[in-house]
């Protein structure tokens, strides 16, 4: 304590004869440990009150030296801060190849969903059953590169996605092999709703999304024409200050736009097919929300996916009578 004192004698040319208590208090229960930190807290508290007294001030030396410890110690808190948003950013990057990204959203109430969270882990196909992850029951061999699963939340009972089971964001940039295995679903799931007696309507959304989702989702005939469907999307788009196109029906979306673009895509039963290339903003909900309108199917309390879930076991049972119902159209049982 006496070689602190003297110190501080020296260092405060306003006070020669005695440091401040506080200060020599202060720098003794900082806990610092280590020979001359202590004096340093001391020094910068001194300094602080030299520069107070010359203002003409009456400051707490105490609250000097503890003002000093809290601006010391804000630079090591920038710099661990620093290093946590960094790693946070980095594994946010990893997450964005794997699908990961997704998952954390859904879990914080976020709108992207990888497959496994946006879909009933048991409505996959091909044998596999009870799973959170894409069907690999066929092993390494298998010719397969996309899978049906029944949306959670879905519209309707039947309302599924097809989705490529190797990572890809949207359609404009699936392989050959996997395209054309994607238009043989559509071609088997609008045989199937025919057979049921509802219109097939298919929509993508590529807009804050980490994986390929096309929803397919069956309107009964009875509810309205494909004319009806058609004009409802161009109406809602137009109210919604969207600009929706309707774009030549054997044209390819590779040719209208580009990887990575942002989009909006329909595709009716007919072959017609609508698109927006999203600038700004887009409604995440308005491909169900049109859908969900009383100009379709008459249930705008359902177009929120979140207002649509069920329990488990209920879910279950849909996917098992889909499953059953949909076996004599599914292209991997014609193996």
């Amino acid at each position: 304590m006496g070689s602190c004192v003297k110190r501080e004698r020296m260092l405060d040319p306003v006070a020669p004869l005695s440091a401040p208590a506080g200060l020599t208090l202060c720098a003794a229960q900082s806990g610092m440990g280590g020979a001359g930190q202590g004096d340093w807290w001391v020094q910068r508290g001194c300094s602080n009150l030299r520069r107070a007294r010359s203002r003409g001030r009456r400051v707490d030396p105490e609250v000097l030296c503890e003002g000093a410890m809290w601006r010391s110690c804000l630079p090591f808190f920038l710099m661990a801060l620093a290093f946590f948003l960094a790693g946070f950013l980095l594994l946010l990057r990893w997450s964005r190849g794997t699908g990961t990204i997704a998952s954390i959203a859904v879990a914080f109430g976020g709108e992207e969903r990888v497959p496994a969270c946006m879909t009933l882990a048991f409505s996959f196909w091909r044998g596999c059953r009870g799973r959170a992850e894409p069907p690999h029951s066929h092993g390494p061999d298998s010719s397969f590169q996309c899978y049906l699963a029944l949306a959670k939340g879905g519209l309707s009972p039947d309302h599924v996605l097809v989705l490529p089971i190797g990572h890809c964001q949207s359609m404009v940039e699936l392989a050959s092999e996997v395209l054309e295995e994607l238009e043989q679903y559509k071609s088997s799931l609008k045989k199937f709703f025919r057979s049921k007696g509802k219109r097939y309507v298919a929509f993508e959304r590529n807009y804050r999304s980490q994986h390929l989702q096309l929803q397919v989702v069956p309107v009964p005939q009875d509810c309205c024409t494909t004319e009806d469907i058609k004009e409802a999307f161009l109406v809602q788009a137009e109210e919604q200050q969207l600009e929706l196109l309707e774009i030549p029906e054997h044209s390819a979306l590779k040719q209208i736009v580009q990887a990575g673009t942002p989009y909006f895509y329909v595709e009716l039963d007919t072959g017609e097919k609508l698109f927006h290339r999203i600038r700004k903003h887009f409604p995440l909900q308005f491909g169900r929300e049109v859908l969900a309108s009383e100009a379709v199917l008459g249930m705008p309390g359902r177009a929120d996916w979140r207002s649509c879930q069920v329990g488990r076991e209920e879910e279950a049972a849909a996917a098992q009578a889909f499953r059953q119902a949909f076996a004599p159209f599914d292209i991997a049982q014609e193996d």
